[in-house]
């Protein structure tokens, strides 16, 4: 998905039409691990203020989104004060844990 980033491209030469980000990959992948972990903090009721999410350890940086978009958006969302992500090397690399 997306194109490889090179000079080429990101001079702005050789893109015809169309959006283009050198980490497009990584925005996607990191919408998906939003939408999952934002399914299961709706069917889970927090104890306080601060919850853990638990992702293989390569899934970390997917799980926290660019600049720790996932993680501010879910703080807000869900009303914490901290939410920490934790490597869980028995979880697939695609899951996401509470």
């Amino acid at each position: 998905m997306g194109l490889q980033a090179s000079e080429d491209l990101d001079d702005g030469s050789t893109i015809l039409a169309g959006p283009y980000h050198p980490a497009f990959g990584h925005l996607v992948f990191s919408e998906i691990f939003l939408d999952r972990a934002t399914a299961l903090l709706k069917n889970h009721i927090p104890l306080g203020d601060t919850m853990s999410i638990r992702v293989h350890p390569r899934s970390i940086p997917k799980m926290r989104g660019l600049k720790n978009s996932n993680i501010n958006i879910l703080r807000k969302n869900f009303q914490l004060k901290t939410l920490n992500i934790l490597p869980d090397a028995g979880l697939a690399e695609e899951s996401v844990a509470i």
